[in-house]
């Protein structure tokens, strides 16, 4: 609903003659506009052989009616149906597993529908031409159209029993009375069940239209080849002499005095407040030139060292732990603008209503008026420090060519090209005046809402404060707009008169599945001066650089008590140290954008930094100072504990958190694993100082650690930094931790597990499990393949052709001692989905692949062999895909090396991969998959849980 607003746009010239590129200053990207008004935009980016696709419509909720509320994202889901080539949902699915595409989705926002994916660059083309069949002709099936409305209608039930869909019911019922609609992608469920394909043609003809879209393609391409390609396939798409206009604007000011309201929160723990002042922000549509203000005074109040910031930490009444626990947000949109402010307060004393009063006071009563009258915010040193912070979070966005188009097809979607070309100069003249303008129309002379989060515990012992106080209690049920009966269809959406042209769809010429012979990563290998290895990895044009300290051992050295200590530990590392205190490094990670961050596995942790090329030094010396001389600080550690203490209250409470927690501790109980590489409800306690520095002790020596660097900067200039710091570390002459052999996993007899939720109300998460090949067995590679070809059988069976659930998926986990896992994600069919599953595994086990169904509904299969080779070409694709940055690819080389002890594993594997035959794969998914050893699990509806654990039980 609301999303930290960090500038990640392009910025185009305005000189051009149509039909050639117009440069733009980002390195790389190129725009053209064909004659149809579609525009067309190319970044150029050589690192892998990979081309992303998205062609995005500027439409969505925002555009809707209570008629047509949820018909966008209904139309979302039929475009996957089939289209003029290809005839239904399982050839589109089919045809991507040709292609080699990597991951696809699509999205239905407020302001924008987009879909993308990515493929091979020898495939662009059909890429291409895919997104055109697709977005222009789609098959509108009324089989398909039926069963899909059910899926959506399970998701939208499913929905309203979130608390996070509570509260979002409640505020854009509340802000935004006028039309709550226009904010509610998901839609109302009587608008879907009513819905008619007459209806989503409508839709079709009138916004996805050439003039209304944008494609955006990148990565090793030729931009005038694609701009050949792009006239080629999408030149003939017609307009229909649409001209969209738009609505009127929303109620800028909704309340008529300070609207209070404070919900039970279940999926906060009893340790948290969370405190939101919201006001009427500016709309792009309506406002836009306010909107250069309001980013403005939105990064001044993000400085550490503002105002905003230091009035609430340091404020003994707020009980706020630090920086990082406050924020400001302003999200630049085309018609439902808010500007929030917000605090989590921990372990609040005393009255929480009279608190959250005094939050809205010191905001609009100190805060602002500081804002408003303090001119030296403005002063030329300050425009230059915002511009260029702004530009630095521009530069982290354009580090591959996917981010970048993401990123521009965003704000393609809410504002002019004309925005991009001057904001930059937009933002350095934005004027005292300008903030106190904007100040005084958006903050004085509008009232806000004030939200209040609290655990349903602490709502309880507070419930009498806030009722005095004036609060309104928000009720989901209640506050669901679409239930109130108070939204009648507007007459102004009955479209009948359009009229449809007619046109040819493109076909491509289709070309052989290629498998890309990948070539290892250039990789050098250095040693400091006590024998800690560092792997330079050859760097991918990127600004970027990533260092990672690799720690070998994990839990080895743990114990059960102290599941997650060397992930807690390498983590609070990260948050402060002797020489730079938590609040410097909220300074500097203001300034410099550069983080320190780290990953656990079973077999050891990886320390990283990440920054701007010109920031080395600086974020280099707040590593080093981290991992050398830590302050065990005890107040970080109660910030790190209490997000560890509300992660294990989620686990409680969220039904998907929840089942996999029932799963790992059913799997993994008397199992060496059963020492996580992760803080969960048994090792709370464990969690302490005193353990943390016996452990860096034993982990934090030469005969542990090793470095990887990739990116901007060169060998000899980080090879001396890490030669002076971290290379003065004396060794103990003691072998590494190691995990000893582990033992496969066992599935234990017995029922199924169900459990009742009341967050999973209306459906249901349900998981087979079964033990898995380890990632060092031979089985693994054709493991790997089988779930992926199992993945688009559990689509093609159970979503299409029985609408089971709103998305089913499989997996093996890669490590030493894993489970499989089928999994469905809100389920609709409690007691067919059982059957669902077992007939797409058989099938499976025959080596036969559901590619669809007929006209009476009977599977229509393709031998295993045939598709073989598609899906050995998608693998192969997603490893290039997963390595396009400095930080993804030092992090592959950590995986590899504490996994195997061997850099170069993922390259071995894909030839393993390459070398598969269609009778591996069979065996090793009738082994694994097919294994009557299984165990069932459930987290439900409490009123389906005895239906589900029937089923579940049922031979």
């Amino acid at each position: 609903m609301k999303t930290k607003r960090f500038f990640m746009a392009a910025f185009f010239c305005l000189v051009s003659v149509f039909v050639y590129a117009r440069s733009t200053p980002v390195k790389g990207l190129s725009e053209y506009t064909l004659d149809n008004g579609l525009q067309v935009f190319v970044a150029e980016n050589h690192t892998v052989p990979l081309v992303y696709i998205e062609i995005a419509v500027r439409s969505g909720a925002v555009d809707q009616t209570p008629e047509s509320a949820g018909l966008f994202h209904l139309y979302e889901h039929m475009m996957f149906k089939g289209n003029a080539l290809y005839n239904d949902a399982a050839a589109v699915k089919k045809a991507m597993s040709d292609l080699g595409v990597t991951q696809w989705n699509g999205t239905t926002g407020i302001n924008r529908v987009n879909y993308f994916f990515t493929v091979p660059s020898d495939r662009i083309e059909e890429g291409m031409a895919f997104w055109n069949a697709a977005i222009r002709f789609p098959l509108m099936d009324r089989t398909e159209f039926e069963n899909e409305k059910k899926v959506v209608l399970a998701e939208i039930e499913g929905d309203q029993a979130e608390s996070s869909h509570k509260l979002f019911n409640y505020f854009i019922s509340t802000f935004f009375e006028d039309a709550p609609y226009r904010l509610d992608a998901g839609g109302s469920f009587e608008a879907v069940r009513n819905a008619t394909v007459e209806q989503l043609l409508e839709i079709k003809n009138r916004y996805y239209i050439p003039s209304n879209a944008a494609l955006f393609i990148g990565g090793d391409v030729n931009p005038e080849e694609v701009h050949v390609l792009a006239e080629k396939i999408f030149g003939t798409w017609n307009n229909n002499g649409v001209k969209n206009e738009k609505r009127a604007q929303q109620n800028v000011n909704p309340f008529p005095v300070m609207k209070k309201a404070v919900m039970s929160y279940d999926s906060l723990s009893s340790q948290f407040v969370n405190y939101q002042l919201s006001f009427r922000g500016p709309d792009t549509d309506y406002e836009i030139e306010d909107t250069y203000a309001a980013d403005y005074i939105l990064t001044l109040l993000e400085k550490p060292s503002g105002s905003y910031v230091q009035s609430l930490i340091n404020d003994k009444n707020m009980q706020i732990p630090g920086p990082e626990y406050v924020s400001a947000s302003y999200q630049t949109t085309r018609a439902n603008g808010t500007f929030d402010f917000s605090a989590m307060s921990y372990t609040p004393e005393g009255n929480i209503a009279e608190n959250a009063l005094y939050f809205s006071k010191t905001v609009t009563e100190k805060v602002l008026p500081e804002l408003y009258g303090d001119k030296s915010l403005f002063s030329k040193a300050q425009v230059k420090e915002i511009a260029e912070n702004i530009a630095d979070s521009r530069l982290l966005s354009e580090e591959t060519a996917e981010g970048l188009l993401s990123n521009l097809s965003f704000w393609w979607s809410i504002v002019p090209v004309d925005y991009y070309y001057q904001y930059s100069k937009k933002l350095q003249k934005v004027s005292w005046q300008d903030a106190q303008h904007f100040i005084k129309k958006y903050f004085y002379e509008r009232n806000p809402m004030l939200l209040v989060l609290v655990n349903p515990e602490v709502y309880e012992a507070h419930k009498a404060d806030f009722e005095k106080a004036g609060f309104e209690t928000i009720d989901g049920e209640k506050n669901v707009w679409w239930k109130s009966g108070k939204y009648s269809a507007e007459s102004d959406v009955s479209f009948h008169s359009l009229q449809t042209v007619s046109e040819e769809v493109y076909f491509p010429v289709k070309k052989e599945s290629l498998q890309k012979k990948t070539e290892a990563s250039a990789v050098t290998v250095k040693n400091l001066s006590n024998g800690i290895p560092v792997y330079f990895v050859k760097g991918s044009g990127s600004s970027c650089v990533s260092v990672n300290l690799g720690l070998k051992g994990g839990v080895a050295r743990l114990e059960r008590s102290t599941s997650g200590l060397e992930k807690a530990l390498c983590e609070l590392l990260s948050m402060s140290s002797q020489n730079y205190s938590a609040y410097e490094r909220s300074l500097l990670a203001y300034k410099t954008k550069g983080s320190l961050s780290c990953s656990s596995y079973m077999t050891g942790s990886v320390l990283s930094m990440n920054c701007l090329s010109k920031y080395f030094d600086t974020v280099f010396d707040v590593y080093a100072d981290s991992i050398l001389n830590p302050d065990f600080n005890e107040t970080e550690l109660k910030k790190l504990y209490a997000g560890y203490e509300n992660g294990v209250h989620q686990e409680s409470v969220e039904p998907v958190q929840q089942l996999y927690k029932k799963i790992n501790d059913y799997m993994f109980a008397g199992h060496p694993y059963d020492v996580r590489s992760y803080v969960t409800d048994f090792s709370l306690e464990g969690i302490t100082l005193d353990n943390m520095k016996n452990l860096y002790a034993q982990v934090f020596v030469p005969e542990n650690m090793f470095f990887l660097v990739s990116g901007d900067v060169k060998e000899k200039t980080v090879l001396k930094k890490l030669d002076s710091s971290f290379g003065k570390i004396k060794g103990t002459g003691k072998k590494t931790a190691e995990n000893g052999e582990i033992p496969p996993l066992t599935i234990k007899s017995g029922e199924s597990i169900v459990v009742k939720n009341e967050n999973a109300r209306g459906t249901a998460y349900i998981g087979r499990v079964f033990v898995s090949p380890p990632n060092t067995s031979e089985d693994y590679p054709a493991a790997l393949i089988a779930s992926a070809v199992y993945n688009d059988q559990l689509f093609n069976s159970v979503r299409i052709a029985r609408s089971v659930c709103y998305t089913p998926s499989t997996m093996v986990v890669g490590s030493k001692a894993p489970y499989g896992m089928e999994f469905l994600f809100k389920v609709s069919d409690f007691k067919g989905f059982k059957k669902a599953l077992d007939e797409a595994r058989e099938y499976l086990k025959k080596g036969l692949v559901i590619t669809g169904t007929d006209e009476k509904g009977i599977y229509v299969t393709e031998p295993l062999e045939n598709m073989l080779e598609s899906y050995k070409n998608k693998y192969i694709n997603s490893t290039f895909h997963q390595k396009q940055t400095p930080s993804a690819a030092s992090q592959e080389l950590a995986y590899n090396i504490l996994q195997f002890d061997d850099a170069g594993h993922s390259l071995k594997l894909l030839d393993m991969v390459r070398s598969l035959t269609a009778e591996q794969v069979q065996s090793v998914f009738i082994r694994y998959w097919g294994a009557e050893a299984d165990k069932w699990f459930a987290v439900c509806d409490p009123s389906e849980a005895e239906i589900i654990k029937s089923v579940l039980n049922s031979k």
